[in-house]
């Protein structure tokens, strides 16, 4: 049990580190974010700039050498490395930011460094970083601009102003791009990085479990070795001595392993050490050392409280070793039941995405926007529309986005317009003509009149539906943002109704949307073009995982298409990826099942702790009591009898645990789980009980 304890022990300084590690690992992406940024550094951002780009660096160029200062643009590339891409002013460049040394950081306009080998001969130097995959790129702003693709927009920083030119630096820069000093210092789009990761959950999750472990040997230890002590102190044994006895091992283990754990650490970050990295960790590891000899406490106490009487009476009191065992099992418990609640919730999800990729199976072989860049969603939003444009007019691109309405609770009304009923519901699709021509042949001939107002395609059966026109133009008015909504109204929409035949017709459409489960029987059409569009219809462009509204038929003339139409839209500083809705679908059920993997891991782990703690705690409960069950067992009292209040608490913890899972789980399969979970507790505590009652009688009165 001692090996066991020192390899708790042994975990615990590993994994304490790791973790501090991996917090170091996230704070160096934070640094390298803003590794640019000094005391007198400033930011300021630019958006829907028509400025040309070499305008635009002559302009900084003037600036950078009028004010001494440095011009930094911030960037991502296509594979997730942070670029700084800078005019340079070699005076106050902060070149101890980047851990160079040379003042001549730049001899050519190509040279550049990065964190990482990168096999050019443009890369002249390495930015030392503590996390290997973070990768850093500095260049020049021109080498950025060497493609021509990109725009005069971004998040920049000055360096190296002094405090009384940045207000004029400021001022200068507004003029030049035309804006407001409020509007250049505002920041549009806030990003940040998450401290946690799986990583570090995983650090957690071991850590979590060696310290149960350890709790539980460090209380159960002693109590199992009592008349070792007792015959400890008949040998003049001094208490000091025989608790390092106890404690000595796990000690010598934490220490050597925190010394070990220290040099690798140096030794493998040796490149680039976080000044506060080493201190952080000894002061943790002397944390540990203080709550080693705390855990410990119940031995000390033990010992202290046993005495040459208690041991010739064959009398021991281990009322705190179990109420802390007592105490562990409760949380154990606890945590069990949440992670079954939580390992219900994945099943459902899992089950749900699975069927979701069935039903897609057939419709689902259609390309949709998957990731784009966002930097600026404005100027994005301009872009894709532009691209939708192309697309619209040069491919079958189909533009889809399907909801069902529910009038009277989601659109707008007054009190001159008829209400509609609570339970009416309608299927509205804003479709464009392709989608029409290549789903809905049938109805294409109602399209052949053009019309400067948006159309709408009603099934005949609402004809005589009297508030038709008001729902179509509440439909509309929602398309608007809440400034152009100021400037008009419900009635001011301009919409055209045209109704279809859909008896004769029989529409029935895949809807394209993950939340709508069944095909769409006759909906209302909205049929958008590029001269139409909405504030709304252009913003969902950027949408992505799935809910893009572009929809592409795969083939390599298409995509021959999709890439001159992204080149002639200069998008492609939005790094548009494109993939199927199945394809997502099968990533996002993949990732789902990651997950409940992870916690039916964790699940059974804990689960298995939790028949530790079970043992431990019968285990100080029969060491406890051995005496009173004894004689007990000697008068003839039934064994459930003996053990009728350890009975009824464990029975307490499983209907709680029952009762949680059957209020909170979604899934009727992880009743099953728990049901086994519980079944398997109560068994293998009976069994333990069972082996124990069948010691002898005068072993039993000996506390043997």
């Amino acid at each position: 049990m001692k090996k066991i304890l020192s390899l708790c022990v042994f975990l615990v300084v590993i994994c304490s580190a790791l973790i501090t590690v991996n917090i170091f690992q996230t704070k160096d992406v934070i640094r390298t974010n803003t590794i640019e940024k000094t005391d007198d550094s400033f930011n300021f951002y630019v958006s829907d700039s028509q400025v040309a780009v070499k305008d635009e660096i002559k302009e900084f160029s003037r600036l950078s050498n009028h004010y001494k200062v440095n011009v930094f643009l911030s960037t991502t590339d296509s594979n997730g490395a942070t670029v700084k891409s800078v005019v340079y002013q070699r005076s106050s460049f902060p070149k101890d930011n980047f851990g160079l040394t040379s003042n001549n950081v730049f001899p050519d306009k190509d040279d550049y460094y990065a964190s990482f080998v990168t096999g050019s001969q443009h890369q002249i130097g390495t930015i030392p970083v503590f996390y290997s995959k973070n990768h850093v790129i500095l260049q020049t702003l021109s080498r950025y601009h060497k493609d021509n693709n990109r725009t005069a927009n971004g998040t920049f920083t000055i360096v190296g102003a002094n405090s009384t030119d940045k207000a004029k630096i400021i001022h200068r820069l507004s003029q030049f791009f035309s804006v407001t000093p409020a509007q250049l210092v505002t920041k549009n789009v806030e990003q940040r990085t998450e401290m946690f990761n799986k990583n570090l959950g995983i650090f957690l999750l071991l850590l979590a479990i060696s310290i149960l472990i350890f709790l539980l040997i460090v209380v159960y230890l002693p109590i199992s070795k009592m008349h070792t002590i007792g015959v400890m102190k008949l040998n003049g044994w001094k208490n000091g001595a025989i608790i390092w006895s106890f404690v000595r091992n796990g000690m010598v283990t934490l220490l050597v392993t925190s010394v070990m754990t220290d040099i690798v650490i140096v030794i493998l970050y040796h490149n680039f050490l976080p000044p506060t990295l080493l201190p952080i960790l000894i002061v943790g590891q002397f944390a540990l050392v203080a709550l080693y000899f705390l855990a410990n406490l119940s031995v000390y106490l033990l010992v202290h409280k046993t005495t040459i009487r208690d041991l010739l009476k064959n009398h021991f009191n281990f009322t705190l070793g179990t109420w802390l065992s007592f105490g562990l099992k409760a949380l154990l418990t606890l945590v069990t039941t949440v992670l079954l609640v939580q390992t219900s919730a994945g099943i459902t999800e899992s089950l749900r995405q699975a069927q979701q990729v069935k039903d897609w199976q057939r419709d689902g072989e259609v390309l949709t926007i998957d990731k784009v860049m966002l930097a600026d969603q404005d100027h994005a939003t301009r872009t894709l529309t532009k691209l939708y444009a192309d697309l619209d007019q040069n491919t079958d691109t189909m533009y889809v986005r399907s909801t069902v309405v529910n009038p009277s609770k989601e659109l707008s009304s007054n009190a001159t317009t008829p209400e509609f009923a609570p339970n009416e519901r309608y299927p509205i699709m804003t479709v464009n003509e392709n989608y029409i021509r290549n789903k809905v042949p049938q109805l294409r001939s109602l399209l052949k009149q053009k019309s400067t107002e948006r159309v709408y395609l009603i099934p005949q059966k609402y004809k005589n539906h009297h508030a038709m026109m008001h729902l179509v133009q509440s439909f509309q008015y929602n398309l608007l943002n809440s400034e152009q909504q100021s400037h008009t109204s419900i009635k001011k929409m301009k919409v055209k109704l045209i109704y279809y035949n859909d008896r004769q017709a029989k529409v029935s459409v895949f809807a394209y949307d993950f939340n709508i489960k069944q095909r769409l029987q006759s909906p209302i059409f909205s049929i958008v073009t590029p001269s139409n569009m909405t504030f709304f219809d252009k913003e969902i462009l950027s949408d992505t995982s799935g809910a893009n509204p572009l929809k592409i038929s795969q083939s390599k003339s298409t995509m021959r298409t999709i890439k001159h139409a992204i080149t002639k839209a200069d998008a492609g500083y939005l790094n548009i990826h494109f993939a199927t809705m199945n394809s997502i679908l099968s990533d996002s059920l993949t990732s789902i099942n990651q997950g409940l993997a992870f916690f039916a891991l964790m699940l059974v782990t804990v689960f298995c702790l939790n028949l530790i703690a079970s043992i431990f705690l019968l285990m100080c409960i029969i060491q406890n009591k051995a005496r009173s069950l004894a004689i007990k067992k000697m008068l003839g009292i039934k064994l459930v009898d003996r053990y009728k209040w350890e009975g009824l608490v464990a029975l307490a913890l499983y209907a709680i645990q029952l009762l949680v899972v059957l209020l909170f789980g979604s899934s009727k399969l992880i009743l099953i789980f728990a049901l086994i979970m519980i079944a398997l507790d109560a068994l293998i505590s009976s069994g333990f009980i069972s082996i124990v009652e069948r010691r002898s009688l005068p072993a039993m009165l000996k506390g043997e």
